[in-house]
């Protein structure tokens, strides 16, 4: 039964993080240039600042499921802190996979987003509830320094990026902010 309801909730989850990072998409040209914003929302249209969409917005969104249900599931944690590795570099992916087929659009691009985080949610509820043991101090600890090494590497590479591809915004024609 707590299966089934965490199954609804991972759903609503889904939604409430596309939302979010639709929100997140405007944080900082629209609403808070400062560089604590600029540290965890994208601040131009490259693609590495979008990875960042798939970073708080779902951290936020996570912590709420943890405290509705969570907390029920031993594995939650590290399931969870899991699918904030996959989703960006699935996006990225992606993002480049389907640019060989047709040209960057918004549709496209909103599409790949609400996607990538069905996804992450899908695999980190798939390890949430699978037999093997994906807690304890090992995992905890794994969790947390998934949270913050990503933290900080969105941190750091928005304020010096490397100039490739990935970080370069073909709008501004700049790098990072």
């Amino acid at each position: 039964m707590e299966k089934k309801a965490l199954r609804g909730w991972c759903a609503a989850a889904t939604l409430s993080t596309f939302l979010l990072a639709t929100f997140w998409h405007f944080l900082y040209s629209d609403f808070l240039r400062c560089y604590i914003a600029a540290a965890i929302a994208p601040v131009n249209e490259s693609p590495w600042e979008h990875a960042k969409l798939f970073f708080l917005p779902a951290v936020i969104t996570y912590l709420i499921l943890y405290l509705i249900i969570g907390r029920k599931f031993e594995n939650f944690v590290f399931s969870h802190a899991v699918s904030l590795l996959i989703m960006p570099f699935l996006m990225l992916l992606l993002f480049y996979a389907y640019q060989l087929v047709i040209p960057e659009n918004l549709a496209a691009d909103i599409a790949l987003t609400y996607i990538v985080i069905a996804i992450g949610q899908l695999i980190a509820y798939k390890m949430t509830v699978s037999g093997t043991k994906l807690s304890g101090a090992v995992f905890k600890a794994a969790s947390a320094l998934i949270v913050l090494g990503l933290l900080v590497l969105f941190a750091v590479l928005t304020f010096f990026p490397p100039h490739c591809g990935i970080f370069f915004d073909s709008n501004s024609m700049r790098y990072g902010i």
